[in-house]
């Protein structure tokens, strides 16, 4: 069973969302629910959305002292949060009720929840907190899945691409210096994977990380990449996403500034 989270958009500064059943498109109740940016934590002047930055970035850094207190209000915080979301979504309703429980009945392991929305700040909401009284975190038992709701048909594939193989251009952008990720953090499983199975994969990987390489990259070698992957950093601007890209000067790579970030809307194809 799918069951479709949807935002409806905002009223009265409360964001609004509907249950809706997939298989028939029925919707339950408009049910407001609160920002995890408007949820206080207990002792600190913060919030949950934001300490939640700090707690997975930062805390395992030292964890120790005074931080392991802040921890656990963000913890019980965002459990509030959780059960909060859910009784809001499925306890009141009677047909949202109703579809939750026959998803129960026929193993939660087959429901897929799909939040839905155009709003990134909505879909970076901590819905893998969603949390049912009587069988705890959702995420645990059934898929929780994030999709745009507006998004165009996904652009079909030239019928010209090698067929022989699988070809990726694999992108590693480390732009903050010393503060980053380890380059082999996700990079490494993914060559293990193809090396041991000798799977018919080919990788290249950009060098050096910077949007103008890309371009020159993609023009050299057109109808030659089946994915572009992008292992790096993105936010969203006030109109689209952006990724970060390295800079052409390395010793300029660490400063946050705001060139250093590229628009998805330039990297769609001519």
């Amino acid at each position: 069973m799918e069951l479709q989270i949807r935002h409806t958009g905002t009223a009265d500064g409360q964001s609004r969302f509907v249950v809706v059943r997939l298989s028939d498109g029925k919707c339950g109740e408009s049910v407001s629910l609160t920002p995890p940016g408007n949820v206080p934590v207990a002792t600190h002047n913060t919030n949950l959305q934001d300490d939640l930055r700090w707690y997975l970035e930062s805390f395992l850094e030292l964890p120790t002292g005074p931080n392991i207190q802040r921890a656990a209000d963000i913890q019980a915080a965002l459990s509030l949060w959780g059960r909060a979301c859910f009784d809001a979504l499925f306890g009141n309703d009677a047909r949202a009720t109703g579809w939750y429980r026959d998803a129960r009945q026929n193993g939660l392991s087959f429901l897929r929840l799909k939040i839905v929305s155009d709003d990134p700040a909505v879909l970076s909401w901590p819905w893998e907190a969603l949390e049912s009284t009587d069988d705890g975190l959702l995420a645990l038992q059934c898929r929780i899945e994030r999709a745009l709701d507006g998004i165009g048909d996904i652009r079909r594939l030239p019928d010209t691409l090698p067929q022989e193989q699988l070809n990726i251009l694999y992108i590693i952008t480390r732009p903050f210096g010393d503060n980053d990720v380890g380059y082999q953090t996700l990079a490494r499983p993914l060559i293990d994977f193809v090396e041991k199975g000798r799977w018919p994969v080919h990788i290249d990987f950009l060098r050096p990380p910077t949007f103008k390489q890309l371009q020159m990259y993609l023009e050299s070698k057109p109808g030659f990449y089946h994915i572009v992957h992008f292992d790096g950093h993105g936010q969203f601007s006030a109109n689209s996403g952006v990724l970060a890209f390295e800079k052409d000067n390395p010793q300029h790579n660490a400063d946050r500034c705001a060139d250093t970030y590229t628009s998805l809307s330039q990297l769609r194809p001519k």
